[in-house]
């Protein structure tokens, strides 16, 4: 039987067409910053478009992926990974790397940036640049003179751009750096849709009244400080997720710890501006140039109160802080820490008991060197001290006006200061206008004498700045029975709780810190003694004041104790001052 017509046009299989197998190409498109990336006119999506289009015009390479990178073009050791999956074989022979122009491959020198090419050609790979030759495929640098050359060319201009743009991006930081040094603030309103700007993010600038403001974000910015004197960054990112407070540059993701330990260490919350030079501090910090919204007085508490946290760290050996006086109870023998212990032992009904105690960590390494023994551990007798304490005395009504009297001075003083030097400057700007107007030259001289008078206003503007803030501290700190009752509140708060939490216990140990209550524990007599003391960096209790609370136990009347002691002190510390 003869085959059909439609048999017979079918081809047979071994006659079938095999498509024809495609070349590799990977794109590859760089910006130098961040913002780069989504800006259309010199990022990531402008580099990519020039790209598809010189796929389209070589069909016969196929994309294999798209690589984008944010880092310098200077940088070496960009293209290892191409380098070496070539080598390794997870990528073809020949496979092109793919890019818009040559500054971005790189801006390194000439020689670095032709042996880079020479590694990626013996390799196995290849080069194409979109603006360059037409697009051309470099395989080596030995073949197509023209294009080497070409291309050498714009190695060096590319590298010659680089320099001329860091040089200028040099001149603008030194000139910005002058400017703000001597009280200008030359500074930008923050792009519209933007969050990043040259300031802090709790900051607005209004261009027109050449001002900052603060906004929303100052209010949690302040409590970071105010908990930071009772809890660590764990705790406190953790309060700013439970009001819903989020990254600004990412608001998918939490405040991480790590972003508050950096906003913790930002001094811009005091006013002042620290220069960087690649990401690490240029110089010193200048004060005065933003509205400060936390004081000196909350500043220091905070840090005090991460130090102290930090500085026993290596020493808390029980991480749910069974001893809750850990780091604040000092032997009264020989001023060394008093730890804590446990000893276990079975009764006579075969129940086991657990014995809680306070020791010595001194006569615990070495006998000889105290003799203090240990005692049974008594919390709630250590609490109950605390609440009887004379709080009221310590925190003196009296000594607080004066002291606020005093910064009051202070900034008086300085506010004048700071008018007068300023009318020095508008007295020499009016003889600057006088030599204009008669077409006389100014003279070197009083250039010389305005730009040191201006140096002097900054100055003198940075001394106001530090005394309002000490009188808005002392304004706003609790003194006489007020302290008081807030303490003993604290005390008693806590006692009432469930004092099995752990994150409750770490507070209440930290605000013994943040406050600088001590306990010197005789051991041998089973008492101690409550104030307030200085520790030394190797731990030891360098001094405990209790003078008024032994005056009060004596009988004595507390104000006129408190006159005697502070007599005698000014007397000392007159012999003491050399002449």
């Amino acid at each position: 039987m003869a085959p059909s017509k439609a048999a017979a046009a079918k081809p047979a299989r071994s006659d079938t067409i095999k498509p024809v197998e495609k070349l590799v190409a990977i794109s590859y498109a760089r910006v130098s910053t961040a913002g780069q990336a989504t800006d259309d006119t010199s990022g990531i999506e402008r580099q990519e478009v020039a790209i598809q289009q010189w796929l389209r015009q070589h069909p016969d390479y196929e994309l294999n992926r798209e690589i984008r990178y944010v880092g310098s073009g200077a940088k070496a050791g960009r293209f290892e990974w191409f380098i070496d999956e070539l080598q390794q074989g997870r990528l073809p022979q020949g496979t092109c790397l793919v890019v818009e122009k040559m500054s971005r491959l790189g801006r390194e020198e000439l020689d670095d940036t032709f042996e880079t090419l020479i590694r990626i050609f013996k390799a196995g790979g290849a080069l194409a640049v979109c603006s360059l030759a037409g697009g051309q495929v470099l395989r080596s640098l030995s073949s197509q003179q023209g294009a080497v050359y070409q291309l050498a060319g714009s190695i060096d201009a590319a590298r010659v751009e680089w320099e001329e743009r860091r040089d200028r991006k040099r001149g603008s930081d030194a000139m910005k750096r002058r400017m703000i040094a001597e009280g200008a603030k030359p500074f930008k309103a923050r792009a519209k849709g933007k969050r990043c700007a040259s300031y802090p993010f709790w900051l607005d600038f209004d261009e027109r009244s050449g001002q900052f403001k603060t906004n929303d974000h100052h209010i949690w910015v302040h409590d970071v400080f105010l908990w930071a004197q009772e809890v660590g960054a764990v705790t406190i990112a953790r309060r700013l997720a439970e009001r819903g407070i989020r990254q600004l540059t990412n608001r998918r993701k939490l405040i991480s710890p790590a972003h508050v330990t950096t906003i913790l260490r930002n001094r811009a919350v005091l006013g002042e501006r620290q220069h960087l030079s690649k990401r690490q501090a240029s110089g010193e910090p200048v004060p005065g140039v933003y509205p400060p919204i936390v004081d000196t007085d909350e500043w220091r508490l905070a840090w005090d109160a991460i130090n102290s946290r930090n500085a026993r760290q290596g020493a808390v050996a029980h991480r749910n802080l069974h001893n809750l006086f850990e780091g604040r109870i000092f032997c009264a023998h020989c001023q060394g820490r008093v730890g804590y212990g446990t000893s276990r032992y079975d009764l006579a009904n075969g129940e086991r008991k657990v014995y809680y105690y306070l020791r010595c960590n001194t006569h615990y390494k070495d006998r000889a060197s105290c003799p203090a023994p240990q005692q049974p551990y008594n919390e709630d007798r250590l609490l109950e001290r605390l609440q009887t304490f004379r709080w009221a005395e310590y925190f003196n009504d009296a000594r607080h006006d004066a002291d606020v009297a005093a910064a009051r001075d202070r900034v008086l003083a300085a506010e004048a200061k700071v008018a007068e030097v300023q009318q020095i400057i508008q007295r020499l700007r009016q003889a600057e206008d006088g030599f204009i107007a008669d077409g006389r030259a100014w003279p070197v001289r009083l250039e010389d004498q305005r730009n040191e008078v201006e140096r002097n206003l900054l100055d003198a503007e940075a001394d106001a700045n530090v005394a309002r803030a000490g009188l808005d501290a002392l304004r706003r700190r609790r003194t006489g029975k007020d302290a008081a009752a807030a303490i003993q509140a604290r005390v008693s708060a806590f006692m009432a709780s469930d004092r099995t939490d752990v994150e409750s216990r770490q507070q209440f140990n930290r605000w013994l810190f943040a406050e600088g209550i001590v306990i010197a524990y005789d051991l041998i007599a089973d008492r101690f003694e409550l104030g307030t003391g200085k520790i030394s960096p190797q731990g030891l209790l360098l001094e405990l004041d209790q003078r008024l609370e032994d005056a009060a136990a004596f009988g004595i009347p507390v104000e006129e104790f408190r006159e005697f002691i502070e007599t005698r002190d000014r007397a000392i510390a007159a012999q003491l001052t050399p002449p």
